[in-house]
């Protein structure tokens, strides 16, 4: 394949990638806010919790509400760029996507009898439009799970766009992670449970309930959902155990994500993951690790077999995991992103108390790995629609030239640790 053509596909697929990511987006926050946050929400029951945990809750919902409002933001303004690429491309008197599509659904119309176009036509019916309008009255929906009032989400908001974006970043949290966390809450409350028992925080009936809890709820979100953790782990140490969840957020923003995760480690594990070497667990036999898949399965509901989609297992680590905790270097990494991967909250919950890595910033190699990402991470995403704008023009515009130029403009800032797996040895 020549370098142009090679080139060429490189911009087209980073194009089709952030379009699909974006309309993805959508359909993820009205699905996880109607099929999962509002049923979680109606298993609190606050009149049958404590001050103190029904704070922590509501507090995990303003995170989520932060998290979606942030994708929300992020992918808003690909669509502001869309328009102006499309008006100048327009100028050149070359047709746009979308006028592209307005002709191809002209030609489909005048023959309706075609597969074709039946294929369209059901996906039209199936899909309505997603407004801007909708999304906003759901997110604020979200807020109001948080107990949030429409002022303070004003007052949000505008924290958010003033933000420096370092700082933005070490607000981002991933969806799934707050879920579990919710559910740790709820699954050792005796009276947020009133049938079940109480179980103390940390024990292997706790993560078996959280485990439990996790898998039923998760298990109604549509496979595609952007904030759908692909796997959940559930790791042990001796008599405790913790459940995990792997980093499910739009692929764009997955680097800004990791960032706010490593730095929040225990110093010995953020630097294993930033030095890409095996964490130093003296007593590694009395640790146990157990990962579950998202798959097609057969439950009994109601006397009736019903197939649906759990997370499965347990299952073994993948290859990264297993350089990470085992020291085993046998593979070369495979296509997981490192320190995404649901087992290592929980291993840093079990790992022995000690600093985050945050808080000591005394390794020079380190302070600077750490300076180096947050570099890239700030330009991906304050950069982030001028890259899709370029691209945007060149793929229509088909200019050899300006292709190549472009090419090697942008693809610097996306080669980064959690956006591209071949970097994962590069933090």
């Amino acid at each position: 394949m020549e370098a142009e053509s090679i080139m060429s596909k490189y911009i087209h697929d980073i194009v089709r990638g952030i379009d699909k990511e974006n309309e993805r987006l959508k359909k993820s926050v009205l699905d996880f806010y109607e099929k999962l946050l509002i049923p979680v929400k109606e298993l609190i029951v606050p009149d049958k919790l404590r001050v103190e945990t029904n704070k922590r809750l509501q507090c995990c919902f303003k995170d989520i509400y932060w998290s979606l409002k942030v994708h929300v933001m992020f992918y808003r303004r690909i669509d502001n760029k869309r328009m102006k690429t499309e008006d100048k491309v327009s100028n050149l008197g070359i047709p746009s996507p979308r006028q592209t599509k307005q002709f191809r659904n002209q030609e489909t119309a005048v023959h309706p009898k075609t597969k074709s176009s039946k294929k369209i036509s059901s996906i039209e019916r199936k899909s309505p439009e997603i407004t801007d309008d909708l999304i906003d009255k759901t997110l604020k929906n979200v807020g109001y799970l948080g107990g949030l009032t429409d002022e303070d989400m004003i007052v949000t908001d505008a924290q958010m766009k003033d933000l420096p974006s370092c700082d933005l970043f070490e607000k981002l949290i991933d969806p799934g992670s707050k879920l579990l966390e919710m559910f740790r809450v709820v699954a050792a409350s005796p009276k947020g449970t009133p049938r079940e028992r109480s179980i103390q925080t940390g024990s292997k009936d706790h993560a078996d309930r959280v485990l439990q809890m996790a898998r039923s709820f998760l298990r109604t979100l549509n496979d595609n959902n952007t904030f759908l953790p692909k796997v959940l782990a559930k790791v042990s140490r001796e008599e405790n155990s913790c459940i995990g969840a792997s980093i499910a957020v739009s692929h764009f923003l997955r680097p800004m994500y990791l960032y706010n995760r490593v730095i929040n480690h225990k110093k010995s594990l953020g630097e294993a993951i930033i030095k890409f070497r095996t964490l130093n667990i003296s007593d590694a036999r009395n640790w146990k690790f157990e990962a579950f898949v998202r798959k097609t399965v057969e439950i009994q509901e109601n006397d009736e077999k019903k197939t649906t989609k759990q997370h499965v297992g347990p299952r073994d680590l993948c290859q990264n995991c297993k350089m990470i905790f085992r020291g085993d270097k046998s593979g070369k990494g495979g296509p997981s992103f490192l320190g995404a991967c649901a087992e290592y909250c929980p291993v840093d919950e079990l790992l022995p108390d000690e600093s985050k890595l945050k808080d000591s910033r005394n390794d020079s190699v380190i302070d600077h790995l750490l300076t180096r990402n947050l570099s890239r991470c700030s330009i991906l995403f304050e950069e982030f629609e001028n890259i899709y704008e370029r691209c945007r023009y060149v793929t229509v515009s088909e200019n050899d030239k300006e292709t190549e130029a472009i090419y090697w403009e942008v693809i610097h800032k996306l080669y980064i640790f959690g956006l591209k797996p071949e970097c994962n040895p590069y933090f």
